[in-house]
């Protein structure tokens, strides 16, 4: 659905995403390679990247993955906090929910979230997408 597509990018201009694409690529690559560390200094160092609350997110979900979920909660609760409208502070909400209830590792589907509590679609944390506060 091209809607979904044009309310995903926000409108954001072209120079914007061109100015940000060695973020986007240093972030992406420290997200597949799952380096958490450097993650970490990249995301804390990159708060006004439009990247950030994808990456933050990314972190998130690894951190989780890995059962550190001290830090994972952390950065969830900073999602929720900073884009409670974003599609990062959506997720993070539920994901938070999901941690003090089972506490530990439970991995689950985003698509059966995101249908779970009609959220707009997110497949895989990896695939990250800018977003601007509105």
């Amino acid at each position: 659905s091209d809607e979904k597509l044009d309310e995903k990018s926000l409108k954001i201009p072209k120079e914007t995403l061109k100015l940000e694409e060695d973020n986007y690529n240093k972030f992406r690559g420290l997200i597949l390679q799952e380096k958490v560390q450097s993650l970490e200094v990249y995301c804390s160092s990159h708060r006004s990247s439009i990247y950030y609350p994808a990456a933050l997110f990314a972190l998130a979900e690894i951190q989780y993955k890995n059962q550190n979920t001290t830090f994972a909660k952390a950065n969830y609760a900073k999602l929720v906090e900073s884009f409670p409208d974003s599609i990062y502070g959506l997720y993070a909400g539920h994901r938070l929910n999901q941690i003090n209830e089972y506490d530990n590792y439970n991995r689950y589907s985003l698509k059966d979230i995101g249908e779970q509590y009609s959220l707009t679609e997110m497949y895989d944390y990896r695939e990250i997408e800018p977003y601007i506060k509105k």
